[in-house]
């Protein structure tokens, strides 16, 4: 990304490149995946949440229009 940066006019701040390590970078994606899903269970409520998990995991292309519908309404009461 430095050199993206420093193509660009930026100047970089000094620090060395961060590595993250295969087995760092697994855990933070682990740890991605659980809170997003703690995020979803929270805003669509538990039975919703595992509604759409369920239906996704069933390799359903789209969940149920009903989910869906539900969804939507909860996603629209949040818009600013």
């Amino acid at each position: 990304m430095g050199e993206t940066l420093a193509s660009r006019g930026y100047e970089l701040s000094g620090h060395p490149p961060l590595v993250v390590d295969p087995a760092y970078e697994k855990r933070l994606r682990r740890q991605s995946r659980l809170y997003c899903a703690e995020f979803r269970r929270k805003r669509f409520g538990t039975a919703l949440f595992l509604a759409d998990m369920v239906s996704r995991r069933l390799g359903l292309s789209a969940p149920p229009a009903r989910i869906k519908k539900r969804m939507n309404a909860i996603e629209t009461m949040h818009l600013k």
